[in-house]
């Protein structure tokens, strides 16, 4: 029995390309998954049957960290520059990062965003 619960995992989008790389058909590769057909045909039909890239940041990107020691600052009241100065950025990357995300008051719920952030880029997933 096809199991239909439950998301498609790292291992089994994997082996998705495995099997797809070698030409096996979209059933056998269901069956192999234990997945319907359907779930396997969308997988492959959202990314264009071509393996994505893996998502990669820019050079000079805020680091989690350091977008954490923004959030916290901006919680203690401290200004951009006073921010950019204890990070060693500029109080305009700090500025930007802010205003990304909501402003100083606008989006709470962005810090409690951090860790899925986080884990994900961990691993790779996303």
């Amino acid at each position: 029995m096809v199991s239909i619960h439950g998301a498609i995992t790292a291992e089994r989008k994997s082996r998705i390309w495995q099997l797809w790389r070698k030409g096996t058909s979209m059933s056998v590769i269901a069956r192999d998954i234990a997945k319907p057909p359907a779930t396997v045909y969308s997988y492959l039909l959202y990314h264009g049957g071509m393996v994505p890239r893996r998502r990669t940041f820019r050079p000079g990107t805020l680091s989690m960290l350091e977008r954490k020691s923004i959030s916290r600052g901006l919680a203690c009241g401290m200004s951009y520059r006073a921010l950019g100065r204890q990070l060693g950025r500029s109080a305009s990357t700090v500025l930007r990062e802010v205003s990304r995300n909501g402003g100083r008051y606008g989006d709470a719920g962005y810090s409690r965003r951090l860790p899925a952030i986080d884990a994900i880029r961990r691993t790779g997933n996303g």
